[in-house]
């Protein structure tokens, strides 16, 4: 802690941060401790196994957002931070009830966490509910708890927009296009459950999750109301983002 601390009096200014504040002050920061953990590697004649999982943790932390060859589903760094958000969701409901998880979207969900015979059963799923007309959707998470069928989209906001755009806007922005995707989830799979007389089609609903400081669930306020209805929860980020680090450990021993 002491060493810490050193390092912040030394680099750091009391209102730093890597992801709050303006994004040019955080990536000046992230380039600053890139500099830094360069300077340090240089400097560094005796390099003992400590010091080189210490180097490649950080290193791949400031350097890597999300690795393009990394296969394995595990998400580092401080750019793209909504895939470690996706990762955090996912981790989560695999520990909470993994046997209620339809289909998701498995890219950033870390391999090790789930069979491959349940993976191929997820994406046999998300084809058959969600592939029309030569697209193939991609929701991120598709829960059935009993007889209660939940589409989920994890969404890395500060806030979520409740009104939708008119008809009249000049372009539909990035909240109006997960709003579309969302809906489009919904009346894929209700169509789905009807042409199968599944009485699962009026048990449907859409959720969009968000990080927030503790758990809360907000219905859609949208009039006319939305047919599936759709409500916006947070989660307790902190929480989540302790059991997700606490996750790496165990995987590492895992391999």
């Amino acid at each position: 802690m002491a060493l810490a601390a050193d390092f912040r009096h030394r680099y750091v200014t009391p209102e730093a941060s890597l992801y709050a504040g303006e994004p040019t002050r955080c990536e000046e920061l992230a380039e600053l401790l890139r500099h830094i953990l360069q300077m340090v590697d240089r400097n560094t004649p005796f390099r003992h196994g400590a010091y080189r999982e210490i180097y490649e943790a950080l290193h791949g932390f400031l350097h890597a957002g999300i690795g393009g060859s990394a296969k394995d589903g595990l998400v580092w760094g401080v750019k793209d931070f909504w895939a470690v958000w996706e990762s955090i969701c996912l981790v989560h409901v695999v520990n909470q009830n993994p046997g209620d998880i339809l289909t998701c979207d498995m890219e950033h969900l870390p391999v090790l966490l789930s069979a491959p015979e349940r993976r191929r059963a997820w994406l046999k799923q998300r084809a058959l509910l969600f592939a029309r007309n030569g697209i193939r959707r991609r929701p991120d998470l598709v829960l059935a708890g009993g007889d209660d069928i939940k589409v989920v989209d994890f969404k890395y906001y500060a806030y979520m927009r409740q009104q939708r755009r008119t008809a009249e806007a000049d372009e539909i922005d990035k909240i109006e296009k997960d709003y579309l995707s969302m809906e489009a989830y919904g009346l894929l799979l209700q169509n789905h459950f009807l042409r199968n007389a599944d009485a699962r089609a009026n048990r449907l609903s859409l959720e969009f999750w968000l990080p927030g400081a503790k758990a809360a669930r907000q219905p859609s306020r949208q009039q006319p109301p939305w047919d599936p209805p759709l409500s916006v929860v947070h989660l307790p980020a902190e929480d989540l983002l302790r059991g997700y680090v606490a996750l790496y450990p165990h995987l590492r021993l895992m391999r």
